[in-house]
């Protein structure tokens, strides 16, 4: 809203949940007042329906929450079809969101569930005589859901397909036996306190001043070409810790690099998720 493009997202995920359920409450009811009075206007919500994708729903709209968020999504799931205001509700743990709101969704998209409560929300959506898919719950693969209601003209067990790799949201489990394995990489508590206070995970925990070097060495320093679809070449100076990034839009400075992690990085499987996630958001750098 407000912008061209299709899809907004707030990020409330570092809100405390105290505070959350008024915040959540607050911003369905200026969507929903605003498109429910402005339904005749272009921006309203018969011209332009609206979708509200609310993830980790058991949080804020549980069967014990009071706030408003948890009235407001009632409302809106009771009475805002007709107004353009529709409602997705996505949580782990179906049993613990209200029933009121439960009851109003038209269509399941269950994943894998291995718990009996929330399988038991699954099939009180089914006829009686196909309660018996809820039994392949628990043995869905990664990926799999069985889709069920007015989307589906009978229960269907499909496969989701995935976006493309680079397009991905950054939610794929961690590779423990392999984390366990390899050799450990410099660590600095101080960079994870400073992640905690900001609720920044790539927040540097210390601006460290810039360390400019002679413009001779600059142009002595030797480049390793490297395979990357945005890096060219890689240069490091050990006395001064200069890291030299050649990307395809230019020659960048990262001061201050220690020698273990540009060892780590020229070893990585991606020197360009190297450089995104333990150089860019850390080490101070210039353009040359």
């Amino acid at each position: 809203m407000g912008h061209d493009k299709p899809i907004t997202i707030l990020d409330l995920s570092g809100v405390p949940s105290v505070v959350l359920e008024q915040l959540i409450g607050a911003i369905l009811r200026i969507l929903y007042e605003a498109l429910f009075w402005g339904r005749d206007r272009s921006e309203g919500g018969i011209a332009r329906p609206l979708l509200v994708v609310m993830e980790e729903a058991h949080r804020y709209l549980s069967k014990e929450a009071k706030g408003p968020s948890r009235s407001m999504v009632q409302r809106i799931v009771k009475e805002g079809r007709k107004f353009g205001v529709g409602a997705m509700i996505v949580s782990q743990r179906p049993s613990e969101v209200d029933e009121t709101i439960l009851s109003q969704c038209g269509t399941f998209v269950a994943m894998r569930q291995t718990n009996s409560s929330d399988r038991s929300k699954v099939q009180a959506s089914l006829p009686d005589n196909l309660a018996g898919i809820v039994d392949s719950l628990p043995v869905l693969r990664t990926g799999e859901a069985i889709i069920t209601g007015e989307a589906a003209r009978l229960p269907v067990r499909c496969r989701i397909s995935l976006p493309p790799e680079g397009s991905r949201p950054n939610s794929e489990d961690p590779e423990v036996a392999k984390a366990w394995v390899a050799d450990r990489r410099p660590e600095n508590y101080d960079r994870l306190a400073a992640s905690w206070r900001a609720q920044n995970p790539r927040w540097a925990a210390i601006r460290i001043p810039r360390t400019p070097i002679p413009e001779g060495q600059i142009e002595a320093m030797e480049r390793e070409p490297v395979t990357s679809s945005n890096v060219v070449s890689l240069g490091y100076d050990a006395a001064t810790e200069t890291l030299e990034v050649e990307f395809k839009s230019g020659i960048y400075h990262y001061y201050n690099v220690p020698q273990p992690i540009y060892d780590q990085m020229m070893t990585s499987e991606s020197i360009g998720k190297f450089l995104n996630v333990y150089i860019k958001p850390v080490y101070p750098y210039a353009k040359v």
